[in-house]
């Protein structure tokens, strides 16, 4: 069954906003963990058996799944984090999405400024309208930096059809919010 990204990309901002604890200060590895454990969570709400690569399992591509829990075999999500804030590992992480089958593929990258947000969207739209085996799937796209003159962290996301259409998720310019 679909999961609709929109509804994935909310309800993981409304958990980094409110009840992470996270602060842009603490190390990658309390990001990552924390990340995960968040669509750890979202993905048993919704009745999937989530699997985390580093604590349950290390066959997968991806960081992230989650498995049908019934008798049918599929993936409902797979997630890729990156938080190296390289271009060249984020591109590299979204190609791991590109080449796993589930339903919505969300990647979750780190950049310095969002100021190369646009240019990391159309690189992706070049990746995936260059793909000739594609099925149903969607692609979420969300971005964290940090902005030191104000002190406030933006996430932003955005969402992939399989031709590259993009469709920003977010009507504002962005969501900031303090850093704790």
């Amino acid at each position: 069954m679909p999961i609709n990204p929109d509804w994935v990309f909310h309800n993981f901002r409304d958990w980094l906003v409110v009840e992470s604890g996270l602060s842009w200060k603490q190390s990658r590895k309390d990001w990552t963990s924390g990340i995960k454990e968040c669509f750890r969570k979202l993905g048993e709400t919704q009745g999937y058996k989530a699997v985390l690569t580093s604590r349950d399992a290390k066959e997968y591509l991806v960081d992230i799944v989650w498995k049908c829990a019934g008798p049918d075999r599929y993936l409902g999500l797979a997630m890729e984090t990156e938080l190296s804030k390289r271009n060249s590992d984020i591109l590299e992480d979204f190609e791991k999405l590109v080449d796993i089958k589930a339903h919505l593929k969300v990647g979750l990258f780190h950049l310095r400024t969002n100021a190369g947000i646009n240019a990391l969207v159309e690189e992706m739209q070049k990746i995936l309208t260059k793909q000739t085996i594609t099925f149903n799937e969607t692609y979420l796209v969300i971005f964290l930096s940090y902005d030191d003159s104000s002190g406030k962290i933006f996430i932003g996301a955005y969402d992939l059809d399989v031709k590259g259409i993009t469709h920003r998720l977010v009507n504002e310019d962005s969501y900031r919010f303090p850093k704790k």
